[in-house]
């Protein structure tokens, strides 16, 4: 983290490497993923003074920290890990769906990594593979005004072959502690077990004042 260690958002969860697969596309293509990636560059280029805390491996290519840079993003809470690979998924879109593999997990985020002078106005939690641990959202509810949650990295399944599906997930440990809750309409059903929107929504807010 910089010297401050005060921002106004700090986004937890592993960058990726993802290979996109398309029938538009001749040749797979290779880009920058994941969650930090995403919410960290647009709270940036809005004005917000952003870092990320995250775990790659020694495959991470330095142009990709290069751009991160570029577009003000602190990376001091970035650790690349020896003889580690980072987290890769396959994405391919194949009339009009998309089957995602994950190939690759890079080491989980620990309490350890984040620092005790961290100090944020918002610390958006958001794993991509089950890396955050229900200590280091405890942690991070300490360096926090507000907590948010994408819980897109608790639900998903894999299979033998990386093959990503969605499971059945609710963690008081977690859901007690966060301000917002953002997710996709089938995240939401898998942490409420209902199928409808709004009866689910209502059912995380009686949750999450009842933990």
């Amino acid at each position: 983290m910089s010297k401050a260690n005060v921002f106004d958002l700090v986004t937890v969860g592993h960058f990726a490497i993802d290979t996109i697969i398309s029938s538009k596309t001749m040749t797979p293509k290779t880009t920058l993923g994941g969650s930090p990636t995403y919410v960290s560059v647009v709270a940036a280029k809005l004005g917000a003074k952003v870092s990320v805390i995250s775990k790659v491996g020694n495959d991470f290519p330095k142009e990709y920290s290069t751009w991160l840079q570029n577009n003000n993003v602190d990376l001091s809470g970035l650790k690349r890990v020896s003889n580690a690979c980072t987290t890769r998924y396959v994405l391919e879109y194949r009339n009009l769906e998309r089957q995602l593999r994950l190939t690759t997990k890079a080491p989980p985020i620990l309490p350890a990594d984040v620092p005790r002078s961290l100090r944020s106005a918002v610390v958006h939690v958001a794993p991509i593979a089950g890396e955050v641990s229900d200590e280091v959202v405890s942690r991070l509810r300490k360096s926090a005004r507000a907590l948010s949650l994408d819980p897109q990295g608790f639900v998903r399944s894999f299979d033998k072959k990386g093959n990503v599906g969605v499971k059945r997930w609710r963690n008081p440990e977690v859901l007690g502690q966060i301000d917002v809750f953002k997710s996709a309409i089938r995240e939401i059903q898998a942490v409420t077990g209902l199928r409808n929107l709004k009866p689910a929504m209502k059912k995380l807010s009686i949750m999450d004042q009842e933990l």
